[in-house]
């Protein structure tokens, strides 16, 4: 008998039906380690309360936290920690699709717990300078880095798919 293909826990603020480019490249990581024998699971916000909080997206497994708060386009999620920590066990990697408001948070105890961790990076947080509150959205974008610098330095793999980040 051959030797079962390693678990996967991928974690993202949004996922399909979202779709953007971030959600939509995250699906296609998704797909792609399922099509190659990977057990896969996606861990993600409940962004819209009519989406069912587990299933099927496409052939992947999908898990949905409830959102508590929305700041700006983020939907955050408390719940979300919590499923975490209640799935981590069953998994080898950890995957945290970046940007991702629980990056710190979501590598340390991927550590912890001693799993490999990979942050796909999909870009930087910029926020709009035309419109709300330019101080605010600057302290948002300063915190931003300052968790996810130190996540990117504990990952066993950090990736991206532009040669600028």
């Amino acid at each position: 008998m051959g030797k079962s293909k390693s678990r996967v826990l991928l974690v993202s603020e949004y996922f399909l039906p979202h779709w953007t480019g971030i959600s939509q490249a995250f699906f296609y990581l998704a797909q792609n380690l399922q099509d190659q024998g990977y057990d896969v699971v996606v861990l993600t916000t409940q962004f819209d309360k009519d989406l069912a909080l587990e299933g099927k997206v496409k052939g992947v497994r999908v898990v949905r936290a409830p959102y508590q708060l929305k700041i700006s386009r983020t939907h955050y999620s408390f719940s979300l920690l919590a499923d975490y920590i209640k799935l981590l066990p069953k998994y080898d990697w950890v995957i945290i699709n970046s940007p991702n408001s629980n990056i710190l948070f979501l590598s340390v105890v991927a550590k912890c717990f001693g799993k490999k961790l990979a942050i796909y990076h999909q870009g930087d947080l910029t926020l709009p300078r035309q419109t709300g509150n330019i101080i605010a959205h600057k302290m948002m974008e300063i915190l931003f880095d300052a968790l996810s610098i130190p996540s990117f330095l504990l990952a066993n793999v950090t990736s991206t798919y532009t040669r600028d980040y």
